[in-house]
């Protein structure tokens, strides 16, 4: 499994960065912005999950490419998900299979 990484600049509009990750990843309009601002304000963010070096490869192609024609440097990377990452996920899944509709709290409450 490998995660792709959307690298921000500061000559990027976060504007443009959220349309890509759209176009390009399929991300909703919210999960989009919401990267894209993380991306801004972190220097980098995940934009997707990919099984295949080729899909990871395809996907960061065709966005490279996109931001070249618009006359923008925005830059992808491609790197291994640790195992952690995917062994939480699969944790998360499996969670909400067994509770949907249902919020977690991850955080302790107090108790007076």
């Amino acid at each position: 499994m490998l995660k792709v990484i959307v690298i921000s600049d500061h000559l990027t509009p976060i504007e443009f960065v959220a349309s890509l990750l759209q176009e390009i990843f399929g991300h909703s309009k919210e999960v989009a912005e919401k990267t894209a601002l993380l991306a801004h304000l972190n220097g980098e963010a995940p934009c997707g999950i990919c099984r295949e070096h080729a899909e990871a490869n395809n996907l960061v192609s065709s966005a490279t490419a996109l931001s070249r024609q618009t006359g923008y440097p925005l830059g992808f990377a491609i790197l291994p998900l640790p195992f952690w990452e995917r062994a939480v996920g699969y944790l998360l899944r499996m969670v909400m299979k067994v509770t949907p509709g249902s919020c977690i709290r991850l955080a302790r409450s107090r108790h007076s």
